[in-house]
C-alpha cells in the first residue's frame, strides 16, 4: 500500500543556485549524498516533512520535477500491483547511494513516479 509521499526528485542546471534558494525559503538539508550521485536532500523543519532531492542537470534548459516518489508499507506492493496490471520501468532495483529499493512507472502522460521502500 501507497502510505505518503516520500521524496521529490527535482533536477536543476543551476544546482548551487537552487540549493542557496531552497535554504533562503527555510527548508534545511537532510543528507547531501555521494558525488558521483551528487545530490542534496532538503526538506522543511519538523517531523514527517517530505524530502526535496535536489540533483544537477547541466544540460537542463530549466529546473523541473523529474518524478515523485511514495513511500510502500512494503515491497510487496509492487508485486500486488504488477498482477493488477500495473506496468513499471524499473521495479525492485535498490539504489545503493540513497539505501532505497525504487521502482518506476511512467504514466500515460510521461511523468514517472515511483515507489519506494
Amino acid at each position: 500500500m501507497l502510505i505518503a509521499v516520500d521524496h521529490i526528485d527535482v533536477r536543476t542546471p543551476d544546482f548551487e543556485g537552487t540549493v542557496a534558494y531552497l535554504t533562503s525559503l527555510g527548508l534545511r538539508e537532510v543528507r547531501r549524498l555521494d558525488a558521483a550521485r551528487g545530490s542534496v536532500e532538503m526538506a522543511l523543519p519538523g517531523e514527517r516533512q517530505v524530502v526535496l532531492e535536489i540533483r544537477p542537470e547541466a544540460g537542463a534548459e530549466s529546473a523541473y520535477i523529474h518524478h515523485v516518489a511514495f513511500a510502500l508499507t512494503d515491497l510487496g506492493t509492487v508485486d500486488t500491483l504488477v498482477s493488477a496490471g500495473v506496468s513499471f520501468t524499473k521495479s525492485k532495483q535498490f539504489v545503493p547511494a540513497t539505501g532505497r529499493t525504487v521502482t518506476n512507472g511512467v504514466d500515460p502522460g510521461g511523468m514517472t513516479w515511483q515507489l519506494t521502500d
